[in-house]
C-alpha cells in the first residue's frame, strides 16, 4: 500500500510476530530516543527492547495478545 493512502495495518501471526521482533525493538528504541513516553526510560537498548517483545511470544501464540503493526511502503512504523 502506498504511503499516500496511509499506513497498511496488519495483524501478525505468531510466526510473523517472532520475525518482526528485531524491527519492533529498533522501532521502540527509536521512539524512546525521540522522546516518546512509552513506559521505557531513555537509553533503552535494542537487546532490552527485543527481550520485552520476546517475553510476549507465549501470549501471541496462545492468542491472548493480538499484535497489529503499521507499515508504510513496506517499512515497519
Amino acid at each position: 500500500m502506498s504511503s499516500a493512502a496511509g499506513p497498511d495495518i496488519r495483524e501478525l501471526s505468531p510466526e510473523a510476530y517472532e520475525a518482526a521482533i528485531p524491527g519492533l525493538a529498533a522501532l521502540l528504541v527509536d521512539a524512546v530516543d525521540g522522546g516518546a513516553s512509552v513506559n521505557f526510560l531513555a537509553g533503552v537498548t535494542e537487546s532490552e527492547a527485543a527481550a520485552w517483545w520476546t517475553e510476549r511470544i507465549d501470549l501471541v501464540q496462545s492468542r491472548v495478545l493480538t499484535p497489529f503493526v503499521a507499515y508504510v511502503d513496506e517499512d515497519l512504523r
